[in-house]
């Protein structure tokens, strides 16, 4: 007995169409394989910090450590106003400063025509970015990503 066209043709389709929706769920701010493990490394990091008491010298350190540039020297990337502190932090309530560790995955076809970043977002107290040096103590994070550049 032949088979008619249809019989073989749909699964073939099928397993298209799948293959299709896989890669189409991957295709995300991130990626590609090495833009997730980076991902996943900084994010771990981030989730961490406080749990770790680190400072941010430490913090500075860990995310080197997985080659980003940290480059919020000068203020350049500490802001300090009023923050509502985040959900589950040691923050004191009042003024907060936030240092931002943000990347930007190296495949930006993923991430649509304004690209997209992910951030370690970690909060200190002080009244100003010349309070924090390397020995102050983070008090809370927060991890943002698929967002436009934060700064």
């Amino acid at each position: 007995m032949a088979r008619g066209r249809g019989e073989g043709y749909e699964e073939v389709v099928k397993r298209v169409i799948a293959l299709v929706l896989i890669a189409a769920a991957g295709a995300s701010c991130g990626g590609n394989d090495a833009d997730k493990r980076v991902f996943a490394q900084r994010q771990a990091i981030c989730s961490g910090l406080v749990a770790k008491n680190e400072t941010v010298g430490q913090a500075d350190a860990d995310f080197r450590a997985t080659g980003l540039d940290v480059s919020h020297g000068n203020g350049s990337a500490i802001n300090c106003q009023d923050f509502v502190p985040p959900p589950g932090s040691q923050c004191p309530s009042g003024t907060l400063c936030e240092i931002f560790y943000q990347s930007s995955p190296t495949d930006q076809s993923s991430c649509g025509t304004n690209g997209c970043v992910y951030a370690c977002v970690a909060y200190t107290a002080g009244q100003s970015s010349n309070d924090v040096s390397d020995a102050t103590g983070i008090c809370g994070t927060q991890f943002i990503s698929g967002q436009p550049f934060l700064f």
